[in-house]
């Protein structure tokens, strides 16, 4: 469900004296739906795709946001855009002056394990096959 109805679920069941667990996914993981939802949503399961924006972790991505985008939102769309970013400083090491995507495509396949400082399961790329690293993690 959308975070707007499974908020106004939560609240139903509450204000029937039920308080199931609920699970949410990654997009709950954002700092409008804790603020809207309140004590309703206080308790939900939430997939997310990066740790807490709170976490020591993305203490680079707290700061970048507060220079670059001062009242942007705080969540797993924005961990993730900001954490693309990460990846692409990692891969743009090798680039040359005026990069291809035959560049990017060999910087990804250069990476072995590479977990942008804890934010990401290890990454490898090989060309031709299906990627073998997890496509999940738990974060602390």
């Amino acid at each position: 469900m959308d975070n707007f109805s499974v908020t106004r679920l939560a609240k139903s069941a509450h204000r029937q004296g039920w308080n199931p667990p609920i699970s949410v996914q990654f997009s709950f993981h954002d700092e409008r739906a804790v603020k809207n939802g309140g004590e309703d949503v206080e308790g939900f399961l939430v997939g997310a795709a990066m740790p807490h924006w709170t976490s020591p972790k993305l203490n680079d991505f707290q700061a970048a946001m507060q220079k670059y985008v001062p009242g942007g939102v705080l969540g797993s769309w924005s961990e993730m855009a900001w954490g693309a970013g990460k990846l692409m400083e990692v891969i743009a090491k090798t680039f040359p002056a005026k990069p291809a995507s035959a560049d990017f495509l060999k910087g990804l396949y250069a990476l072995n394990g590479e977990t942008l400082g804890g934010l990401v399961p290890p990454l490898a790329y090989r060309e031709g096959k299906a990627p073998t690293s997890p496509t999940c993690a738990s974060f602390p």
